[in-house]
């Protein structure tokens, strides 16, 4: 047991060490992570990225964004996001179980004995749109399911406790049986992958270990919707081919049934079971239509991050910059996907009252959007109740921002919101004392980012009118440079290479 409490302090040690530094230093390149459904307006869609929360209230038409400062995520967490029947949004961080308030405008502990408490994962009970089940992670001490029948009001445990040392990482909800519950993670000692199940709602669990066999992550994937004892899920490996298993007997043994010879992203059933996809960032879409035994490639040239699938829809997380949209819409089974969103086509913030925390964080971040994505939008949108920038388009950026821009040199790029502490961090650029903590930083977020694209080589542009991408522009604004010169296509040739390092300098 005492090795398993260091190795639980270590593991707990490390993601916040992980989260905090590289969310300060070094955020990474943009990308959306996550879809979410309004539980009752299914034109409302949310979308987790790693610059905010998106909203849409037109089924994906036009966004809003609300920044990540304004509802306290980190710019490396990628939390579980569950819409609520009221608008709200309830989602767990390292920091702890929080819900939205002001609709989307602000945040605040969901429970107070869970703050500062690692939250795993999220879902809501597919047959209560008001039922939300959380799972913490926290590598010292009991870990376990809390349940809130109120859009994430109020929260108790579900019941029974895991064992210390067995850290959770997914928690689903069978579609067909809400009251078979199922978490998978990861056992610290020894090393070893489990999946519990609960057949009482989260009261009592039966928990199966499972070999990791070389991989490092065992990951539920998605729950069969017409069988609660069917379930898929992923083995992930460091520098081996992601491997997917299904489970027949509700998690008791598992078979291997792909290998993409790359990574895994995600799972998905159709609503109906007919179906069933996984996702790529490598090696694309691939489809079942045996509920999951054999696969077939479906569309190899999708970079995906994320699947969500909902009655005659399949919504897709995509690189904006490779595939020409970020999120995508597929009616026809994944044959073909409608862009749903690209960066440049983000319509501004989600207005917010003057007294709220969106007010008083998200306009200067949102001047950085503007730059980093080459936004047309004009001044700083309004948020209710208080005043924009005047101005035209180049009053949407900060001056520290069009003096880096100016720069000769990238040594002369400085983080424009870098505080005064001192921080070598602050500063991108080579000579510095920080290089070597840079260096694990960005060895740190590169392992949790290992899906995102390498920082110097965008893999494809599409023209505009393109039969697969209709709404896609001539050239997409690509925050990187195209060949190792630094030179951007049509443009200063420091922008691109600018904008891509102020990301992962970002904000803080």
């Amino acid at each position: 047991m005492g090795l398993r409490r260091v190795l639980g302090a270590l593991w707990v040690a490390a993601s916040v060490a992980s989260a905090a530094s590289v969310g300060h230093a070094h955020g990474g390149p943009p990308s959306l992570r996550r879809v979410a459904f309004h539980p009752t307006d299914e034109d409302t869609v949310y979308a987790q990225a790693t610059f905010g929360l998106l909203l849409s209230h037109d089924h994906g038409e036009t966004w809003t964004l609300v920044c990540e400062e304004a509802i306290g995520w980190q710019i490396t967490e990628n939390p579980y996001i569950v819409p609520t029947t009221d608008g709200a949004v309830v989602y767990g961080l390292l920091k702890g179980l929080h819900r939205s308030i002001d609709v989307l405008c602000g945040s605040s502990l969901a429970r107070d004995d869970l703050e500062n408490v690692p939250i795993a994962a999220l879902d809501r009970d597919p047959t209560d749109a008001r039922r939300v089940l959380a799972v913490t992670a926290d590598g010292l001490r009991a870990n376990g399911v809390y349940v809130s029948d109120d859009d994430g009001t109020s929260w108790a445990p579900s019941g029974e406790t895991f064992e210390i040392g067995d850290v959770p990482s997914h928690l689903l909800v069978a579609p067909s049986d809400p009251m078979t519950v199922y978490v998978s993670g990861s056992r610290l000692d020894p090393a070893l992958g489990f999946v519990a199940r609960s057949d009482d709602g989260g009261g009592t669990w039966t928990t199966y270990e499972v070999p990791l066999e070389g991989a490092i992550t065992f990951s539920l994937g998605a729950v069969d919707p017409r069988d609660p004892r069917r379930l898929l899920a992923f083995r992930t490996a460091f520098d081996v081919a992601d491997v997917l298993l299904l489970s027949e007997n509700g998690g008791e043994t598992w078979d291997e049934v792909a290998s993409p010879a790359g990574d895994i992203t995600a799972v998905v059933f159709a609503p109906d079971g007919s179906r069933v996809w996984y996702g790529s960032y490598e090696k694309g879409l691939h489809v079942s239509d045996d509920g999951g035994r054999t696969f077939t490639p479906q569309m190899l040239d999708l970079a995906i991050r994320c699947l969500v699938a909902r009655e005659g829809e399949l919504w897709v997380c995509a690189d904006n910059y490779s595939d020409g949209f970020a999120i995508g819409l597929s009616t026809d089974g994944g044959d073909s996907f409608e862009p749903r969103f690209v960066y440049e086509e983000l319509a501004g913030q989600v207005a917010c009252e003057a007294d709220t925390r969106s007010a008083e964080v998200c306009p200067m971040v949102w001047r950085a959007i503007v730059d980093i994505f080459g936004l047309d939008s004009g001044p700083t949108p309004p948020i209710d109740g208080g005043a924009s920038d005047a101005g035209g388009s180049g009053d949407a950026r900060p001056a520290a921002m069009d003096a880096a821009r100016d720069a000769s040199a990238p040594d002369a790029f400085v983080n424009p919101r870098a505080p005064d502490d001192g921080c070598d961090c602050a500063a991108v650029g080579r000579g510095r004392s920080g290089a070597a903590l840079v260096v694990l930083l960005l060895g740190l977020l590169l392992w949790r980012n290992r899906r995102a694209p390498a920082l110097v080589t965008p893999r494809i542009t599409f023209p505009a009118g393109s039969s697969r991408f209709p709404r896609s522009s001539a050239t997409i604004n690509t925050p990187l440079p195209h060949d190792a010169s630094g030179a951007s296509p049509g443009g200063d040739p420091s922008a691109g290479w600018q904008r891509a390092v102020w990301w992962t300098a970002h904000k803080k």
